[in-house]
């Protein structure tokens, strides 16, 4: 995407600082060389880049803290590649309520169907595009007009009666890179790639063509206009 890359995670406030220790705990087993520059804002050094991870830039919600971990810089393929890993390894042992990792996250147009990471307690979350909030995406409106919104929760009542979990995680597992299933069936997923397209959006095109077969409606979003302009099939 030609975007520094950003990892946000949203975690219940209650165990807000539990949380962050863990992060930074994992960042460090990861290799990371973490250093504290300020109240809750750390630098992580790892994949031959410079990190940032803090809680203070974000608006908050009620119940939740948004975390963010950013770069400061354009990363190369390999790096950026290394950089989602570390989200997605992150994500399965944190189980965070929801994380989307990847490059331009919360400016421009970009939302997380094109991310490379996403992890939500709700698999069923996958299936479908969130619509873009007037001020873009970031984490914060994602909770309020995606995460909570009684239209995607009506949606996905629809969806489990025709896709069961089970069937979700076989699609899930074969049209990602890695697949992880937590204790209490959350789902993290590390993306594919179109050969030649470094954005991350064929899983909803596929997703939802699987469900559309089984008579459930789902409007087309950006990632399935793009992964159409890309040619998959």
């Amino acid at each position: 995407m030609g975007n520094p890359s950003k990892f946000y995670f949203v975690v219940e406030k209650k165990s807000a600082k539990d949380y962050f220790k863990h992060f930074l705990n994992i960042a460090q087993k990861k290799g990371g060389s973490v250093k504290m520059y300020g109240d809750k804002r750390y630098e992580i050094a790892m994949h031959s880049m410079t990190y940032y991870f803090h809680t203070d830039a974000y608006e908050q919600l009620p119940n939740c803290v948004v975390y963010g971990l950013g770069g400061v810089a354009t990363p190369n393929e390999k790096i950026e590649d290394d950089f989602l890993k570390f989200c997605f390894d992150a994500c399965a042992e944190l189980d965070p309520v929801f994380a989307v990792a990847g490059g331009g996250i919360g400016v421009y147009e970009y939302g997380p169907a094109w991310c490379g990471v996403e992890h939500y307690r709700n698999p069923y979350l996958l299936c479908l595009e969130p619509l873009k909030d007037k001020e873009g995406y970031d984490a914060t409106s994602l909770y309020k007009v995606f995460i909570n919104n009684p239209a995607t929760l009506k949606k996905i009542d629809e969806i489990k009666r025709v896709l069961p979990l089970k069937e979700l995680i076989k699609l899930l597992n074969r049209y990602c890179n890695k697949v992880s299933i937590g204790k209490k069936g959350s789902a993290t997923v590390l993306k594919k790639v179109f050969p030649g397209d470094r954005n991350f959006v064929s899983l909803r095109f596929y997703l939802a063509k699987e469900i559309r077969k089984r008579g459930v409606t789902i409007e087309e979003g950006t990632a399935e206009e793009r992964a159409k302009e890309i040619g998959i099939r």
